[in-house]
């Protein structure tokens, strides 16, 4: 069981909420046991494909950012492997 933790924000979603829509994600049937969890497959499953990005001076500090208008998700192509996979996570929390 993975748990969540919630900061306050002006938009509070209910933490039990959000706990339940991550234990249904994690009960899907190609994500349920599997380590890592494949969380490229879990963006696709809500309709969002991941992209690298070759950083810049601008965005060299940039892990990652989603575009919920173009259902894409922006990994940092410089960053180490685990680092890309937990940013996809993270942006999956924005979805």
């Amino acid at each position: 069981v993975i748990k969540v933790r919630v900061l306050e924000m002006s938009h509070m979603i209910d933490e039990n909420d959000i706990q339940q829509k991550v234990n249904d994600l994690l009960a899907l049937p190609f994500v349920a046991g599997e380590f890592p969890v494949p969380v490229e497959k879990i963006a696709n499953y809500l309709g969002f494909n991941c992209y690298l990005f070759k950083p810049d001076e601008t965005t060299i500090d940039i892990s990652g950012a989603v575009d919920h208008r173009t259902k894409k998700i922006f990994i940092n192509s410089n960053e180490p492997a685990k680092r890309q996979l937990f940013t996809v996570a993270h942006e999956i929390g924005h979805i």
